[in-house]
C-alpha cells in the first residue's frame, strides 16, 4: 500500500528517495501558494508506488545513480503503458526534483540529467494561428479578458513558456535595461537565460508600473488580475482560453500553446528561415525541439502559402 503523503513543513534533507519525492512535492505545493497541482501530484504518487515496487524507496538520494533513475522511469512507463510524451513528463519531474536537491546541496550532482528524452509522438494539437485568427482573438480579449491578453502578449514577445511566465516575479524584470532574468529553477531546461525585451513591448510594459510593486510579487496573480502577491494557478490561463476558444469557435486543435507554435514561425520567417534564431528565441537546448515546431504538417502548409505573422505586429 502507498503510504499517505504527509505535509512537509521544513524542507530538510530527505533520508531516502521516497522522502525526497515527498519533500519536492511539498516544495512545489508551497511555491504554488499552497495549492496542489493535480498533475504534479499524480506523477509523484505514481513515482512513489513504483519506488516501493522496485524496492528502492529507502535508497539514499545521493546513491541514486543514473541507472537506478532510468530503471525507475522505465518501470513507470511499462506499468502505466503511457505515451512517450507522458514518459517525458515523468522524466522532467525527476530531473526537476534532483535539480532542487542539488540546489539545496543535498547531492553533489544531478544524475537524472543524463537520462535522454524519448522522441515526441506526432500530434495535431497546438496548430498555429494566422493573422486573421489572432486579430479576432485580440479583439475579443480586449472586451472580455485583458488579463489573459496581457499574458498572451508576454508569451509572444518574450519566447518564454507559459509556466515560466506564470512564475515570474517583479524582481526578475530589470526595468533599467529592460531585461528578463528568470530564476533557473522556474525554467524548463534549468539553464539560466537573460531575455532582452523587444522595444515594441517595452512601451506596453511601462504601463504596468512594475517598479511600484515589491520584488517578490508575481507578474500574473489571480487575486488582483495583474501584479500581485499570490501566483496564478497553473491552469488559470488554459481554462480562460478554453472559454475564448468556445466563444470564437476556433479549430479544435488550436490551443493557448498554439501561440508558441505561431511565434516559432514568426521568428523563422523574420530571420531568413534560420532555425538557430528560433532555437535561441524559444529557449530550446537542442535543435530537435526546434525541428518539431518547424516540421509540423500545418507549419509547412503555412510556409508554402507564404503567410506572414510578424511577431512585433500589434493588433
Amino acid at each position: 500500500m502507498l503510504k499517505p503523503i504527509k505535509p512537509v513543513v521544513a524542507f530538510h534533507k530527505p533520508s531516502n528517495l521516497y522522502e525526497g519525492i515527498e519533500v519536492y512535492l511539498a516544495y512545489k505545493t508551497n511555491l504554488n501558494g499552497n495549492r496542489t497541482d493535480e498533475r504534479i501530484k499524480s506523477i509523484s504518487n505514481i513515482m512513489l508506488l513504483t519506488l516501493q515496487k522496485l524496492g528502492i524507496d529507502t535508497l539514499p538520494i545521493e546513491n541514486a545513480t543514473t541507472g537506478v533513475l532510468y530503471e525507475l522511469l522505465a518501470a513507470m512507463k511499462k506499468d502505466r503503458g503511457v505515451s512517450n510524451n507522458r514518459y517525458n513528463d515523468y522524466r522532467n519531474f525527476l530531473q526537476n526534483a534532483f535539480h532542487y536537491f542539488y540546489e539545496k546541496e543535498w547531492i553533489n550532482r544531478n544524475n537524472a540529467l543524463s537520462i535522454p528524452r524519448l522522441r515526441k509522438e506526432s500530434t495535431q494539437y497546438h496548430k498555429p494561428y494566422n493573422d486573421k485568427e489572432i486579430k479576432k482573438i485580440y479583439d475579443y480579449l480586449r472586451e472580455n479578458n485583458v488579463f489573459l491578453l496581457r499574458f498572451i502578449e508576454f508569451f509572444r514577445y518574450t519566447g518564454l513558456r507559459p509556466n515560466e511566465i506564470r512564475q515570474l516575479r517583479v524582481g526578475n524584470i530589470d526595468t533599467q535595461n529592460w531585461l528578463i532574468r528568470p530564476e533557473s529553477l522556474t525554467i524548463k531546461t534549468r539553464i539560466e537565460r537573460t531575455i532582452e525585451i523587444p522595444i515594441e513591448f517595452i512601451k506596453e510594459l511601462k504601463k504596468w508600473n512594475i517598479d511600484k510593486f515589491p520584488s517578490s510579487y508575481y507578474l500574473f496573480s489571480n487575486q488582483s488580475k495583474g501584479i500581485g502577491k499570490k501566483i496564478a494557478s497553473k491552469n488559470t490561463f488554459c481554462h480562460a482560453f478554453k472559454k475564448v476558444k468556445d466563444a470564437l469557435e476556433l479549430d479544435k486543435f488550436q490551443t493557448l500553446y498554439s501561440f508558441r507554435a505561431t511565434t516559432a514561425l514568426d521568428v523563422y520567417k523574420e530571420n531568413n528561415y534560420n532555425p538557430q534564431c528560433v532555437q535561441d528565441y524559444l529557449g530550446h537546448t537542442n535543435g530537435e525541439s526546434t525541428y518539431n515546431y518547424l516540421s509540423r504538417p500545418d507549419a509547412r502548409v503555412l510556409r508554402k502559402r507564404n503567410f506572414v505573422f510578424p511577431i512585433l505586429k500589434r493588433f
